[in-house]
């Protein structure tokens, strides 16, 4: 019994410091706001070509890409074979690209694509190709 009481007085002692009107009660938590509006896509890069890994197609998540890639058209009209190559690491906006091989006319071109530009639908085509409405 003789053991408990120094336990006891240091439980006592521990709780009365909690409820002490010497400290200060918690700070309530910072105000949020309201999330911002996604800024517009950062501009290309006038120097590399579209679809390049210096200027990638930016679109909107791969929903974005099909559509992008359904779009184009080869030099002779028709629409391009194309099939997902990989991720290549992060391209100039900072973000995760995704290659892909087409296949045109018996020529085979690769197209890097960065799908992390939330609402955005790249309106050029890469070079050598059109681009469909």
């Amino acid at each position: 019994m003789h053991r408990l009481v120094p336990i006891l007085v240091l439980l006592i002692a521990a709780c009365s410091e909690r409820s002490s009107p010497s400290s200060a009660p918690p700070a309530p938590p910072a105000p949020t706001s309201p999330s911002p509006t996604p800024a517009p896509p950062p501009a290309p890069a006038a120097s590399a070509p579209l679809g390049s890994r210096d200027n990638p197609v930016r679109c909107d998540m791969p929903a974005g890409q099909r559509a992008y890639l359904s779009r184009l058209r080869c030099p002779g009209g028709s629409a391009p074979t194309y099939e997902r190559i990989g991720s290549f690491g992060k391209g100039p906006h900072g973000n995760v690209l995704d290659g892909y091989r087409l296949l045109c006319d018996g020529k085979e071109t690769t197209v890097y694509i960065d799908m992390y530009h939330p609402g955005y639908s790249e309106p050029a085509p890469i070079p050598g190709f059109t681009i469909a409405p």
